[in-house]
């Protein structure tokens, strides 16, 4: 049978938290931030921070980034990624998130900081079907076993006979 909605734990992602002035972001620091996230994500915190989620290990570029005004501090092992796929992903996150998860409100590679299960977490879009989530490590153990009391709650409503619980406030 397929795994309508796989939850996993992930490896340490490459996180860094960059902090400038606002003068600092309106110059070339956006781009070579951006530049730094190919393939992962840039989440504008406020308009003086952003935290950049790389798709590898970042090598070199520090020294850029710090010459156009920007302090850095990675910030990896600060939060616990999740990741959440299949048909009913959207299903699981919208019993914590008071978010519109469809494509059309929620693209792919949107990323936000917001709360699941009241529990504050960075959202990211990795696909239609996929969300990948960072969670503050000092609450992995406690949002681990919510999400997969909520995933058991959601295969228990779609197999009993009444369909019409299915969606549920988040």
């Amino acid at each position: 049978m397929v795994d309508m909605c796989k939850i996993s734990r992930s490896p340490i992602a490459v996180m860094v938290e960059v902090v400038a002035s606002r003068e600092a972001w309106a110059g070339e620091l956006s781009q070579l931030v951006a530049d730094m996230a190919s393939g992962g994500f840039v989440l504008n915190l406020s308009s003086e921070r952003r935290i950049l989620r790389a798709a590898h290990e970042l090598e070199g570029g520090w020294e850029a980034v710090t010459a156009a005004g920007a302090r850095i501090v990675d910030v990896s092992h600060a939060w616990a990624p999740f990741s959440i796929e299949g048909p009913w992903a959207q299903d699981l996150l919208t019993r914590g998130i008071a978010l519109d998860l469809h494509e059309r409100a929620f693209p792919t590679g949107h990323a936000v900081s917001t709360l699941c299960g009241r529990v504050p977490v960075i959202l990211h879009a990795v696909g239609a079907d996929r969300f990948d989530l960072y969670v503050a490590t000092s609450w992995a153990n406690w949002f681990s076993d919510w999400l997969e009391a909520v995933r058991a709650t959601l295969i228990q409503g779609r197999n009993g006979p009444d369909q019409r619980k299915l969606r549920l406030a988040g």
